[in-house]
């Protein structure tokens, strides 16, 4: 088995160079569309709509750059809700808990909660003789 070359065309493209692209896209169409207009190649208001796409699209990347933590943290969220709910969906399944579904209509199945942890208490015998010393 060989290991093929990744495609570069789907090569990870981090969202500060997706920014600076998107800035250059949008100097470009101010360029590019002003020039069009002058020559009559192109109505203002077709210009606008090109210029207010190329605007938004650098405006989503900004506001995706700055709330990546964000969107992060509910990706993994929604992730790991899926992962449980697959593993309920099997517990459900087992035959042992359909018996017990069915003799218990109003049941339900879910994952237990994590044990709690309680804080560390010190040995009170310890704690005597740490004070006498």
């Amino acid at each position: 088995m060989t290991d093929a070359a990744p495609d570069p065309k789907r090569a990870h493209v981090p969202i500060l160079e997706q920014i600076e692209d998107a800035k250059a896209t949008l100097a470009h169409r101010y360029r590019s569309c002003s020039t069009r207009v002058r020559t009559g190649q192109m109505s203002q208001a077709d210009a606008d709509r090109e210029i207010a796409r190329a605007r938004a699209i650098r405006n989503t990347l900004i506001v995706v750059a700055q709330h990546a933590p964000a969107f992060r943290a509910v990706l993994e969220a929604k992730r790991q809700r899926r992962i449980e709910n697959d593993e309920i969906d099997a517990i459900r399944q087992h035959p042992a808990v359909q018996h017990v579904l069915a003799a218990f209509p109003d049941a339900d199945v879910g994952l237990p909660l994590p044990a709690a942890t309680e804080p560390a208490r010190a040995d009170p015998e310890t704690a005597t003789e740490d004070a006498a010393a």
